[in-house]
């Protein structure tokens, strides 16, 4: 009986597993699918708004800007400046009141 029964504990634990992968696998898809639902629903939004969502790696936060511009640059009140000049530095400039500014990449 005893024999029996570790048989068909064995059979339950694998059933579950297998259930548990297939499960498992079909979430993964489903918000794979999800995210990219809504990363295309993002960018036409901004596309529709004119603007361009950056991340600041400072907080980690994400951020609206206007688009058009190759790099964004931000400080800590959320202010931005965006440039098409690669060798610019906000930071190197003495018109910007010495604030900190720090680069964010656009998403």
């Amino acid at each position: 009986m005893q024999q029996n029964q570790a048989a068909f504990d064995q059979q339950q634990a694998t059933h579950r597993s297998t259930v548990d992968a297939v499960n498992n696998s079909m979430m993964s898809t489903y918000n794979s699918q999800n995210a990219s639902g809504d990363h295309m629903q993002r960018d036409f939004i901004n596309t529709m708004r004119g603007e361009e969502t950056v991340n600041n790696p400072a907080d980690g936060q994400q951020y609206q800007v206007e688009s058009g511009a190759n790099q964004y640059w931000m400080n800590n009140n959320n202010e931005y400046i965006p440039s098409n000049n690669t060798m610019f530095d906000p930071n190197a400039d003495p018109n910007l009141w010495n604030q900190q500014w720090q680069e964010v990449t656009p998403e």
